[in-house]
This record gives C-alpha cells, structure tokens and sequence, in this order.
C-alpha cells in the first residue's frame, strides 16, 4: 500500500473516529488482545486494567457483558 493510500485512509478513520490511536500496540483491538493474554496473571501484575476494557465495551455499546462484577458475560 502506498504512503498516500495510507494517509488517505488515515483521514477517513480520523472522520468517521474521534480519536484514532497512531502508536503500535496502542488500538482497543491490541488492549483487549493484551487483556485476553494475561487474564490468568494477578489484577497488580497485568498491563492491561479491567476499567481499561470496560471503557472499550462502553465505547462500542457491547451488550451482554456484565460490567458491575468486573468480569464475566451475562
């Protein structure tokens, strides 16, 4: 892919998104990735917070999680 394909693109994500995160690693689909990965590591030790991916379920109105337990699907 081209360079101005790819700003291209960039452009219409920043329109269409209020804030498109530019660093690696950085994107809700990566966090809840992270997430899934260290979910059996203690609360302290994981990189990625339960308030973090509730965020990301309010941000997409994801339906069907219970958010009051802090885990778990309804």
């Amino acid at each position: 892919m081209s360079i101005s394909v790819f700003a291209h693109f960039m452009k219409v994500a920043c329109g269409l998104f209020d804030e498109v995160p530019l660093g690696k690693n950085d994107d809700d689909g990566s966090l809840f990735s992270m997430f899934l990965q260290e979910n059996r590591l203690p609360p302290q030790t994981r990189s990625t917070k339960w308030e973090t991916v509730r965020d990301i379920f309010d941000k997409y109105k994801v339906r069907g999680v219970n958010l009051n337990k802090g885990y778990g699907f309804v």
